[in-house]
């Protein structure tokens, strides 16, 4: 249901960029629509996690050939190869924003980043299903809002605030690429990536000492 939901999304957005409907939101449309759907993947495969916390199953892998940091890596490679190709289709199939695949790549690469940082820190500090849910809402809420960059003034000192989370770096990248800042572009994107790779650092070292105590 996931999967069709989120066709149906990229056909509604590809009939109003054929049509020429909302030409001067286009921007705003597209970037709202990658930033909407990345950690809500990351938490299909955290509820995996949880759910075989809850039911016991974890035990059970504890006791095969694979350890857990190769079930973890398979799980943060789902994430990935998901997400990933629908953003860059996404993307390619609206045009609402109009790049070369080349600068498409390193902002969408940094922001998949969000599904696996979302995947590993939900079971990471998370008891139970409910627990789960709420802690999502919270992280969630640090990516999208990523989105009210594109509502206040740039330049403004509390515009700047919104740097703090990971996912307004990949925002600024996509600005920067479609303003023709190119090399701007580059290291925002890639600034972005280091700072997904630090939280995604810590919530592995937090999961993996969840998993020696269970």
């Amino acid at each position: 249901n996931i999967s069709w939901l989120m066709r149906v999304i990229v056909a509604i957005a590809a009939v109003l960029r054929a049509f020429g409907y909302f030409s001067d939101w286009w921007v705003t449309i597209q970037l709202l629509l990658l930033l909407g759907y990345m950690p809500g993947m990351g938490y299909l495969s955290a509820m995996l996690i949880v759910d075989e916390m809850d039911s016991g199953v974890h035990r059970a892998l504890h006791v095969t050939p694979l350890s857990q940091s190769h079930v973890l890596a398979l799980r943060i490679l789902m994430c990935i190869l998901f997400v990933l190709p629908y953003g860059l289709a996404m993307v390619l199939v609206t045009r609402m924003i109009e790049l070369p695949l080349i600068q498409w790549l390193p902002p969408l690469l940094a922001l998949s980043l969000a599904s696996v940082w979302t995947a590993i820190t939900v079971p990471a500090l998370s008891r139970d299903k409910v627990q789960a849910l709420g802690l999502f809402k919270g992280l969630n809420l640090y990516v999208q809002i990523a989105a009210l960059y594109l509502f206040l003034p740039q330049e403004s000192w509390y515009a700047q605030l919104l740097l703090l989370s990971p996912a307004t770096w990949s925002v600024r990248s996509i600005i920067a690429f479609i303003d023709g800042a190119t090399t701007a572009g580059y290291v925002w994107a890639l600034g972005g990536a280091v700072f997904w790779i630090v939280l995604i650092a810590l919530s592995t070292i937090a999961y993996q000492r969840k998993q020696e105590h269970l």
